[in-house]
């Protein structure tokens, strides 16, 4: 992660060493030990969150998928469906009443010329 190499490691460890001295080394490694779990615990803590935060979406999901597949919500479906096939769509309607004027129209046109 922090790529630190053995000899970067030991340079620190000599290095803390002497800054903070031989009595205070156990009383700060024991308080960054502390430190490093309180971190870990809440990193933790978040994911169990986020795993939860989850479940309770997929379920929410599930519930709405098993409402929508329900028989009577599927019967609504099926009727819908029949009821917008037996309609006959607008444009049919509007060509079949064109038809009848164009061909008027044209014989008109036949009966003028002869």
């Amino acid at each position: 992660m922090f790529d630190i190499g053995w000899s970067e490691f030991l340079f620190l460890a000599v290095l803390v060493l002497i800054v903070v001295g031989p009595q205070e080394l156990p009383g700060l490694m024991r308080r960054l030990g502390q430190i490093s779990s309180a971190i870990r615990n809440a990193a933790l803590q978040f994911q169990l969150n986020l795993k939860a935060l989850d479940r309770e979406n997929s379920i929410s999901e599930l519930q709405k998928f098993a409402d929508d597949v329900s028989p009577k919500n599927m019967l609504n479906q099926i009727q819908d469906d029949i009821s917008e096939a037996m309609t006959p769509p607008e444009i049919v309607d509007s060509v079949v009443s064109e038809k009848p004027n164009e061909t008027s129209a044209s014989n008109d046109e036949g009966k003028k010329d002869g």
